[in-house]
């Protein structure tokens, strides 16, 4: 696929690839968040592109940019090539998009732990 010319910051772009992308250090610097205990929080289980499954605690009204940007900055190994974030509690699989959207936007928030994994672009 094609890399973005400007830097990774085509955030405006609703395009699978630009979604796929890695996000480069400077935005995933910039969109890290911490965790807020007093917010609502979701339980995730996450399959990586390793296939190591990790837990993550965040909050509900995380973006799809600021979970990739907590997964990638938490489990860096595991991120060598773009990928797509899949909700596999759905079938078929969903992929999820745009990365502005929240986690409760998404409807994956709830109860228990929400299964998600990383699936190669």
């Amino acid at each position: 696929g094609r890399l973005p010319t400007d830097g990774g910051k085509a955030l405006g772009s609703t395009g699978d690839e630009a979604a796929a992308q890695l996000l480069d250090a400077g935005l995933r610097c910039e969109s890290l968040r911490a965790v807020d205990p007093a917010a609502a929080t979701q339980s995730l289980r996450v399959r990586l592109p390793d296939r190591r499954a990790v837990s993550a605690e965040v909050n509900a009204d995380f973006t799809l940019l600021e979970l990739r940007a907590w997964l990638e900055e938490n489990h860096s190994a595991a991120f060598d090539r773009p990928y797509h974030l899949m909700d596999v509690a759905s079938f078929p699989p969903r992929r999820l998009a745009p990365l502005g959207e929240t986690l409760e936007g998404l409807g994956l928030t709830g109860s228990g732990a929400v299964c998600l994994e990383c699936r190669p672009a």
